[in-house]
């Protein structure tokens, strides 16, 4: 009968927002591996200046309308020379990174090398490939 079956408009509209849900996990997929690239990148930079107690934290990327952006948390124990090198490699690195904030915290120990770093990156993404929009 002809009210259990779908008009073509109505199958057509489905197959669009079907296609369409596909587009937005291949978008998000491809966020995930430029994300994934730019930590992995930053990782190696960190390991290069043999910092201890290395940490690195991602956060949800946040999707604007030109670019999105992958928050990224660095925590270590470094001296202040290491810290310098690191912040080169990055401003000289494959990818587009903006410091957001970077807090140097000293040991109080006359004599310590050593401080607490902390800096909030933010690496920059192609818009479309952020995740879902």
């Amino acid at each position: 009968s002809r009210s259990q079956q779908k008009s073509s408009a109505e199958l057509e509209r489905e197959v669009k927002a079907m296609q369409a849900s596909i587009d937005g996990q291949k978008q998000h997929l491809s966020g995930a591996s430029e994300s994934a690239e730019a930590v992995s990148s930053l990782s190696s930079a960190i390991e290069r200046q043999g910092v201890a107690e290395p940490e690195v934290q991602t956060q949800p990327v946040i999707v604007g309308n030109d670019f999105c952006v992958a928050p990224v948390l660095v925590r270590y124990r470094g001296s202040f020379g290491q810290t310098l090198a690191l912040l080169k490699e990055i401003e000289n690195g494959p990818r587009l990174m903006r410091v957001d904030r970077l807090d140097i915290v000293g040991s109080g120990k006359p004599g310590a090398d050593k401080q607490t770093v902390a800096i909030d990156l933010g690496a920059l993404l192609q818009a479309d490939a952020g995740g879902a929009r």
